[in-house]
């Protein structure tokens, strides 16, 4: 039976992507490992925070703004 051992990244979608590099960085005292335009989506990038062996990945689209003005 195949049983996972591992997880590269979780992402998650985000309208402030500076605000959520701050909260991982400053108060979760993760690293930003990688901050770059994401391949085959326009004008969207991602943001890696390290997290032991794994990351947080956090993608930001324009669009998303919208998301967390409704919250």
């Amino acid at each position: 039976m195949l049983q996972p051992n591992g997880l590269h990244h979780v992402a998650i979608s985000t309208g402030d992507m500076k605000g959520q590099i701050e909260y991982f960085s400053e108060v979760l005292g993760m690293e930003l490992i990688a901050l770059y335009w994401m391949h085959g989506v326009e004008n969207t990038f991602h943001g890696f925070m390290k997290m032991g062996e794994a990351a947080v990945a956090f993608v930001f689209k324009e669009e998303n703004k919208d998301i967390d003005r409704k919250s």
